[in-house]
């Protein structure tokens, strides 16, 4: 299917900007509501509380069902195209290692997508009664993103035949706060997973109109 005019190199290279250390802001998140069409779907299919509590595979588990119930995507699909990624990066980077993403919790594309959802969802109903849980979710999302990008640029940066994020661990550096996963050559990455965030790649069933 055709990306609607404009709208592949628009995201692509909001997304490449975002990779290297800018924010997504209010209005970016303005227009993925819109694009999304949220005010019309199904709540069933947006994020919700199950994404967030509990264990982190009961939170894994919520954030697959979710993906694969609007993208269609399943695990395994979201585990393929990380490792694909990463095998790309080491390619351009010259990097050495050869171990990939070999665990379901490694993967961190679904739920990215799943954030950016909820922080568009809760910027735009929020912020129009100045509630300040607006101002939150956008600095929440940002965390998302900045941390996920960052570890994933240092991965694939090299210095001599070191990664950037291994010459920061050796000098008492943690990338983030060691939690959370990394996206894979988030140059590529980020833009194509924003490029999902329009209704014409949702499961029309989201829409009960």
């Amino acid at each position: 299917m055709e990306n609607p005019t404009g709208f592949k190199n628009y995201w692509t290279d909001i997304g490449e900007n975002i990779a290297n250390g800018d924010q997504i802001d209010e209005g970016k998140l303005h227009t993925i509501y819109e694009n999304l069409h949220l005010d019309k779907m199904n709540p069933d299919f947006l994020p919700g509380e199950s994404t967030v509590v509990g264990s982190a595979s009961d939170r894994k588990k919520a954030i697959f069902s979710l993906a694969e119930k609007l993208w269609g995507i399943t695990p395994e699909g979201w585990l393929k195209a990380e490792n694909g990624l990463l095998q790309e990066a080491r390619k351009e980077s010259g990097s050495t290692k050869t171990g990939g993403k070999d665990r379901f919790s490694d993967v961190i594309s679904a739920e990215i997508l799943i954030r950016i959802v909820a922080a568009a969802k809760l910027y735009y109903e929020d912020n129009s009664t100045g509630c300040e849980v607006a101002n939150e979710a956008v600095r929440a999302i940002n965390v998302i993103l900045s941390e996920a990008c960052t570890k994933g640029r240092a991965r694939m940066t090299m210095v001599g035949d070191q990664s950037v994020y291994s010459l920061l661990r050796q000098n008492g550096l943690m990338v983030g706060t060691g939690g959370g996963k990394y996206l894979p050559y988030p140059e590529k990455s980020l833009p194509k997973l924003l490029c999902l965030l329009h209704r014409d790649y949702i499961n029309p069933e989201a829409y009960p109109e």
